[in-house]
């Protein structure tokens, strides 16, 4: 229980760091030390106390490889994300939701199965993020180390659920001795987390790594950046909702590395966020002018997929929603011309 409040303390001190990066690493622990404080409270006998839904605590194994692949992936500026990797954990959230409040009795061979696909899942993260690592040999050997051991953890962890369920299954030891993976799981955390507070200066290294061999002077990443705003604003290229790095640089002539460098270090944004600045620039611009246009033909025009990303984006850039916005610029029209 000690281990799990600590690990969600160090987890909050971590995200209060100013590194989204720092902020995956704290999401892990975070999780870690949830399902953590799960498995002592079904030890302490007070699981009972809790709501039904706090056994979906069992499930955060889905997410403890993706949290990990996506911080190893990660530098300090640059972050990795991919939501298909979240496929099972949303399968299982299904699953347990069915198993806990719709099906009596239990389908047993349906917790079997899922136990066997937790294990699976399990492994196969160690594989893909040791593959991600022995791709990335020629990196600082500082942040390799660093990944190295991040993955031995993982693996420890990984190889004690399995050993733990393989002696379930032979009968050699009882299920109500799942300590053995609360004491990796506390192990990770502890080593994970605080290896990670201390040494935060290995988030930069990855950063570092992209751009020493292509350093740019100031001129040729102007020449760069200018070249890129001049593709946006002429072929309007934010309207495409399927637009990608790569397409940019076929059309522009220049390498997805250049314009990840000159985006990232000299105008202070990700590629993601550049595209979305122009869409939101066209979004403003309808929402004032166009009164007849509804607010999800805005998003699609405007280069965005559906409108609840469309809000989020514009919340987030303007402080207030679409319509919002709209309903301030109109009332504004409204007095200038009384």
């Amino acid at each position: 229980m000690a281990a799990a409040a600590q690990g969600i303390f160090l987890s909050l001190v971590l995200a209060l760091k100013d590194s989204k990066t720092q902020t995956i690493l704290a999401s892990l622990i975070f999780l870690f030390s949830v399902c953590l404080f799960y498995y002592t409270g079904y030890w302490a006998n007070i699981l009972y106390k809790l709501p039904r839904l706090f056994g979906l605590a069992t499930g955060l194994t889905y997410l403890f490889g993706p949290l990990l692949y996506f911080y190893i992936k990660s530098g300090k500026k640059t972050i990795y994300y991919s939501p298909k990797h979240f496929i099972p954990f949303a399968v299982y959230t299904v699953y347990f939701i069915l198993q806990a409040y719709f099906i009596y009795p239990r389908w047993r061979w349906l917790d079997s199965t899922q136990t066997l696909a937790q294990n699976g899942h399990l492994i196969f993260y160690i594989f893909l993020i040791y593959n991600h690592i022995q791709k990335a040999k020629e990196q600082p050997a500082k942040l390799q180390l660093w990944r190295t051991q991040l993955l031995i953890a993982y693996s420890g962890y990984a190889l004690s659920f399995l050993i733990y369920y393989i002696l379930v299954w032979m009968g050699w030891l009882k299920v109500e001795y799942d300590y053995i993976i609360s004491l990796a799981a506390a192990v990770f955390i502890y080593f994970v987390g605080y290896r990670g507070f201390a040494n935060p200066e290995m988030l930069g290294e990855y950063d570092r790594y992209r751009y020493e061999k292509s350093s740019l002077s100031d001129y040729a990443a102007k020449s760069i950046l200018k070249k890129i705003k001049e593709y946006f604003e002429k072929e309007k290229a934010y309207r495409n909702s399927e637009l990608r790095l790569g397409e940019v640089a076929t059309q522009t002539g220049l390498s997805t590395h250049q314009i990840s460098q000159v985006l990232n270090e000299f105008a202070g944004v990700t590629f993601s966020d550049f595209v979305n600045r122009y869409r939101l620039q066209e979004a403003k611009s309808l929402l004032a002018n166009n009164a007849d246009l509804k607010i999800i033909e805005v998003a699609f025009d405007c280069g965005f997929n559906n409108k609840t990303s469309f809000n989020n984006v514009f919340k987030r850039h303007e402080g207030m929603s679409p319509s919002a916005f709209r309903k301030a610029n109109n009332q504004s029209l409204a007095g200038l011309q009384r």
